[in-house]
Order: structure tokens, then C-alpha cells, then sequence
């Protein structure tokens, strides 16, 4: 959040938290695989409300070329709400907007993706407040050792750590001392 904020002072424009309840819709906690559906409906149902009392015209979202080739049931409420992907409409792909961030001075430019944190949990184990709150903790834990792109991936009493293969010796060796490290 204080990245988008950051982002946001960064190139003029007005930042808003829109609080969303996706959480209280059993379609989305029980988690099935097109879980990202509920989620996005939620979302821009609240945006467009927004939108009306703003009397904004659109409701954009990041969709590039490079999310087409993915199973992203999200896109299907876009479609349904009438969100347009301008990033998507102009061929970007994610290293082209990388290279535009970085030619237009954006901080964030080589950001690496950080899917929803829900993405970590096994499709048909629900979704909790306390699972998403133990694959946070352990992600910041993690990113305390300098590594930028990681997933912390929660199995009950067991969480897998998906890191780049460069860092694996790294994160192993920092790890061991905790014991129980595969």
C-alpha cells in the first residue's frame, strides 16, 4: 500500500483505499479455482459506485499481453463491469512497461509481480484472515535478506518457499538455524 501511495505523489495523482468484503462471500473464502472472479467482482462493483459519484467514465485495470496466456478468471468480471485494459489495447507487454517505468523515472519500475497472497493457498482450502496474515508475516520475514522475488506458499502446518534458484543457497543457509528446513 505505501508503494501505491509513494507511486501515486509520485506522478500527481489521487490516491484512495477502497475497502472491499470479498472475505464475507463464502464463493471466494471456500476458494475454488476461479476464487480471482469474486474477488474482481467485488472490487469493481465498489469502483464503480466510485466512479459514478467521481463521474469518472472508465475503470481501468493492468492487464497486459502477457496475462493472456494465464488462466485469470478476474477478467471475466472485468468483461461484466466493462473495464478497459489500456496496457493490454496498446500490446504492452510486462517488460515493455517495465522499460516505460524505467524511461519515465517510475520507482517501481523493475518491481516483480506480486499476485494476491490468497494465490498462495491450495485451491479448496479456505481462505482466512490468519492464513493470509502467516504468509505475509513470512514473506516480509524473508524479503529481510534481500531477495526481492519470493512466494511463501501455505499447506496447513507446512509452508513451501518458491525463490529463484540464485537465492536458494542463501535463504538456506540463513534458514538452517531455524530447523525443520527442507
Amino acid at each position: 500500500m505505501q508503494e501505491a501511495k509513494s507511486v501515486a505523489e509520485q506522478i500527481g495523482a489521487r490516491h484512495l483505499i477502497v475497502q472491499t468484503e470479498e472475505m464475507d462471500d463464502e464463493n471466494y473464502a471456500q476458494n475454488p479455482v476461479n476464487r480471482c472472479y469474486f474477488c474482481k467482482f467485488e472490487l469493481y462493483a465498489k469502483l464503480i459506485e466510485i466512479a459514478r459519484q467521481e463521474n469518472i467514465p472508465y475503470i481501468a485495470n493492468g492487464t497486459n499481453m502477457d496475462d493472456l496466456g494465464d488462466y485469470r478468471p478476474g477478467l471475466q468480471a472485468a468483461a461484466e463491469f466493462k473495464v478497459v485494459s489500456p496496457l493490454k489495447e496498446a500490446g504492452l507487454t510486462k517488460q515493455d512497461i517495465r522499460d516505460l517505468a524505467k524511461q519515465f523515472g517510475l520507482q517501481i519500475w523493475d518491481k516483480p509481480a506480486t499476485p494476491c497472497l490468497s494465490s498462495r493457498i491450495p485451491y479448496g482450502s479456505a481462505v482466512t484472515p490468519e492464513k493470509l496474515a502467516m504468509i505475509e508475516a513470512a514473506e516480509n520475514f524473508l524479503k529481510e535478506f534481500a531477495i526481492k522475488e519470493l512466494r511463501v506458499r501455505h499447506f496447513g502446518e507446512t509452508a513451501r518457499i518458491e525463490v529463484h534458484e540464485k537465492h536458494f543457497q542463501l535463504l538456506k543457509n540463513k534458514l538452517f538455524r531455524f530447523g525443520n528446513i527442507v
